[in-house]
């Protein structure tokens, strides 16, 4: 309708794992949240009160790895009976904020089998992009971003983590998503859509205090450690701790027409264009 103002969403992503073909682990994900522009502040308010309450102030930074792997010493104010205090309370933050959550997987030793490329440690390839994982991911991500402003009609904008020396890379695969393939297909009409609705791109220092990210932080890792479990022994809390926020989580996952209902979607190769 003409002259009615678009409602905002802003996307959060972060990564889980390892992107590059060429280092160790099979697995990489890609957590996206979306929050409403006007509920923003809710979600902020919700995580600054858990941090005063637990961790003594608003402005400490809230790492998944740091809280499940390195508690004592990342957070020494958690020590003992209050980490159990701390995480109850979480994922009550998790259960009550408004936000919209998907995770996409993909398989790195899938994925080189499918290639035909075989890990070299260390250096650099002429043939395939290392960075493939992120880029088929953050490429999914954008696309079901864009479908779900299509279907409210909405403009978004997206907020990423710096990967630092990497960021350009997510500038390219933001772009290709803006990209004309061919004329009249359904990724043509898409593209013309992210281009009209998603206005803006942020990439944010990893020590910006920022709640969106944050809780994309905790979805990434939690959907991390419940695929591939513990094989390093790193989590100092149960398993059952990190169950217990995925059931949270997963009450936020969205569906749009065109996509799948689970809140881990798997990509592929074949998902790139």
């Amino acid at each position: 309708m003409s002259g009615v103002k678009r409602p905002t969403y802003f996307m959060f992503i972060d990564e889980s794992g390892v992107s590059s073909l060429n280092r160790k682990s099979d697995l990489f994900l890609l957590s996206s949240v979306i929050i409403n522009k006007e509920d923003f502040e809710i979600v902020e308010g919700y995580i600054r009160l858990l941090k005063r309450r637990f961790l003594t102030d608003d402005y400490t930074n809230l790492h998944a790895n740091e809280l499940f792997e390195t508690p004592d010493t990342s957070y020494p104010m958690l020590k003992g009976k209050k980490l159990n205090g701390f995480l109850v309370a979480l994922q009550h933050v998790l259960s009550e904020t408004p936000y919209n959550v998907r995770v996409y997987s993909v398989d790195k030793t899938k994925l080189c089998t499918d290639l035909g490329y075989t890990p070299v440690p260390k250096k650099k390839s002429t043939t395939i992009n290392l960075d493939m994982p992120y880029e088929i991911a953050a490429t999914n991500a954008i696309r079901d971003f864009t479908r779900f402003l299509v279907e409210r009609d909405a403009s978004g904008e997206i907020i990423i983590e710096s990967r630092l020396f990497s960021d350009a890379q997510f500038v390219s695969y933001f772009d290709s998503t803006r990209q004309h393939l061919k004329k009249g297909s359904v990724e043509d009409d898409l593209a013309t859509e992210v281009k009209d609705r998603v206005t803006s791109l942020v990439i944010a220092n990893k020590k910006q205090l920022n709640g969106g990210l944050e809780i994309a932080d905790l979805c990434g890792y939690v959907e991390y450690r419940r695929l591939t479990g513990d094989p390093d022994s790193r989590l100092k809390v149960p398993m059952t701790a990190l169950t217990a926020i995925h059931g949270v989580i997963k009450k936020h996952t969205y569906s749009i027409e065109s996509g799948v209902k689970s809140m881990v979607i798997k990509c592929e190769i074949a998902h790139q264009d």
